[in-house]
């Protein structure tokens, strides 16, 4: 059955402007090979949800992967807003390219983009590295390799949510590998099956994308892959660009993946800018979450949440500026930044509530229509499968 409506919703994410701004072309893919060497996330007590995305790549498709890109951010920021007792869930991201004519047929032209990782901003990486090609569009065999490839939490842990959202646009059943068997075997493992049909909601229940959800206890929903959304220039543009150079201003890099990091770090806010208003400052707002986790290359956030000792860096893994500096000084030097990213990610908050409600103001004043969009669908089942699971 379709979705039912939303139960909670950031209502200018979900909301599509029809404003005079003109909607911004497609950004071109980025040359990047598959991330398949990606941070293990960390070991946590607490809540986790594992989203695995499984993106149709063949002709057609370049709307379908452009509202990923820039819908990513917004869907973080729903994920933050989820608890359990009071504890924000670890997310984690796994990226699936499925039809395209550029992965072999011997591999079903199925590839692996990424494992789950928490580092976001490989996933957007990989996400602005994927274009449309050609393709034979088998839904059984990725589901296959996602279900067996990927490293799911068992099912006797407590406050997890394990979720496939897979879109696309022809028969659920191309192919040889019948995707029954692998939704039962989600089943199994709880693991819910989200279908979303990049076309009109009765040709997805005729070519079984509706079956694919029900049989994967999961959620159906249809999108128009090519709308592009009109953006809305507000007065708190500018400040939350600032902001987010400021926030940008408080990482330091260490290690072998410390710079490369950052320069992915910078390179994110640019394609994120360059895609999408919307898109990009939803990202500044994720970037003011604990589901952007940088522990991985950032000191900071390492000796924040306790996962870095100081005394086991050796510092010839710093950035030049900071290695002249004795452990105590050092120490002082992060506990500044720790107070001033703080203070810049509160900061960012409030801006961005004010920008949403100046957003809600124009969209009521316009009688603004409201349209399905990927990150309104995925946002859809996870909140409806969350409160399933407890959350």
């Amino acid at each position: 059955m379709p979705f039912a409506q939303p139960v909670l919703l950031l209502a200018v994410v979900s909301a599509i402007s029809v404003l005079s701004a003109q909607p911004r072309a497609l950004v071109e893919n980025i040359d990047v090979a598959p991330a398949l060497e990606v941070p293990s996330p960390e070991n946590v007590d607490g809540p986790i949800i594992q989203l695995a995305l499984l993106l149709d790549t063949s002709n057609s498709m370049d709307g379908l992967i452009n509202q990923a890109r820039t819908r990513l951010w917004s869907i973080v920021n729903e994920m933050s807003a989820i608890a359990v007792a009071g504890e924000v869930p670890q997310l984690q991201v796994a990226l699936y390219q499925y039809g395209n004519s550029g992965i072999s047929a011997a591999e079903d032209h199925v590839q692996l983009r990424c494992r789950f990782t928490t580092d976001l901003d490989i996933v957007s990486e990989q996400l602005f590295a994927l274009s449309t090609n050609g393709g034979n569009e088998y839904c059984g065999a990725v589901l296959r390799e996602a279900l067996t490839e990927l490293s799911w939490v068992g099912t006797g842990r407590k406050h997890v949510l394990r979720l496939v959202v897979i879109a696309g646009n022809e028969p659920f059943n191309q192919g040889t590998e019948p995707f029954g068997e692998w939704t039962s075997h989600a089943m199994k493992r709880d693991i819910r099956i989200n279908t979303i049909f990049c076309g009109p909601e009765q040709e997805g229940r005729r070519t079984l994308w509706e079956q694919g959800a029900l049989s994967g206890n999961g959620y159906y929903a249809f999108i128009n892959q090519d709308y592009q959304e009109p953006e809305i220039e507000t007065p708190f543009d500018d400040a939350l660009k600032q902001l987010n150079d400021a926030l940008n201003g408080t990482y330091i890099g260490y290690g072998r993946r410390g710079a490369e990091s950052l320069k992915r770090q910078e390179m994110q806010d640019q394609f994120n800018a360059s895609a999408s208003v919307s898109g990009f400052f939803s990202r500044v707002l994720s970037k003011s979450s604990s589901n952007y986790a940088t522990g991985s290359w950032d000191l900071v956030s390492g000796v924040e949440d306790g996962s870095i000792a100081l005394e086991d860096i050796d510092s010839k893994s710093l950035p030049e500026e900071y290695r002249g500096l004795s452990p105590v000084e050092l120490e002082q030097r992060i506990d500044l930044l720790v107070i001033e990213r703080t203070r810049i990610q509160n900061e960012i908050v409030e801006v961005s509530k004010k920008r949403r409600e100046f957003i809600k103001q124009a969209l009521t004043n316009q009688n603004a229509s409201e349209s399905e969009r990927l990150d309104d669908a995925l946002i859809r089942a996870l909140l409806k499968q969350a409160v399933e699971a407890g959350f």
